[in-house]
């Protein structure tokens, strides 16, 4: 790998958790059915998903005929059989060639490892057709600017946390989309009015359509946790 390479890659604007990814994907250190069978942790190395070839980081990200058509809408330009030969770091440096596409890339790459990993475990796994979908609404969420006030303004306006009034309780909610898990988490914290914590629940729940529509479930969840508690 040239040095060249590795600046590209450090560079993507992407979250640093796909960087490290796809540099244990490039240096073949992910924990494949083939690398670990080297290892002699498992007998066998075949794909469990096409049965067919050893399951290698090349096989398991790109060449696996059970993946194959999530790559074709974005990635069709790549020739497969000129790639057939290579290994994973060479198909992600023929990527480099076209420098717009890495970082959709390595994130599409993370989503179908992730979701590999989900399978294995018999845990619930983001549908192989909405893979590209979610893979793209990630970046772009990731790359969103961030709207933020000048410091001076920032710190005129700033709100500070107070308890609230005599035997009055305060509650507090805020809602997080999991994108890569299909999932959406809620917590809540329930202060008095000395601002001790009397309850901090947390849920989780499938991913809703919007932030907006987040927002909402989560007012509405806090709502009747606060009835069912008896906090009127």
């Amino acid at each position: 790998m040239t040095h060249a390479f590795w600046k590209q890659v450090w560079r993507a604007d992407v979250p640093g958790k796909i960087k490290h990814f796809t540099w244990k994907a490039c240096s073949n250190a992910l924990p494949t059915r083939e690398n670990l069978m080297q290892r002699k942790i498992i007998a066998k190395s075949s794909c469990q998903q096409c049965k067919s070839q050893s399951k290698s980081v090349f096989h398991a990200l790109w060449d696996c005929a059970s993946i194959q058509q999530v790559w074709e809408s974005d990635f069709g330009w790549v020739d497969r059989q000129k790639t057939s030969t290579g290994s994973f770091q060479n198909l992600v440096e023929l990527i480099t060639q076209k420098p717009c596409q890495l970082e959709l890339f390595i994130t599409i790459a993370w989503f179908l490892w992730s979701r590999r990993n989900k399978l294995r475990l018999k845990e619930e796994a983001l549908p192989q057709n909405r893979v590209v979908f979610e893979a793209k609404r990630y970046l772009i969420l990731h790359q969103q600017p961030v709207n933020t006030l000048p410091k001076k303004q920032s710190q005129a306006n700033e709100t500070k946390w107070k308890p609230p009034d005599f035997n009055s309780f305060k509650t507090n909610f805020d809602g997080a989309m999991l994108s890569d898990r299909g999932e959406a988490g809620l917590g809540v914290v329930i202060c008095n009015h000395e601002g001790e914590i009397i309850a901090a629940p947390s849920e989780k729940f499938p991913q809703p359509p919007s932030v907006i529509c987040l927002e909402i479930l989560a007012a509405r969840c806090v709502a009747i946790f606060v009835h069912e508690v008896g906090l009127h």
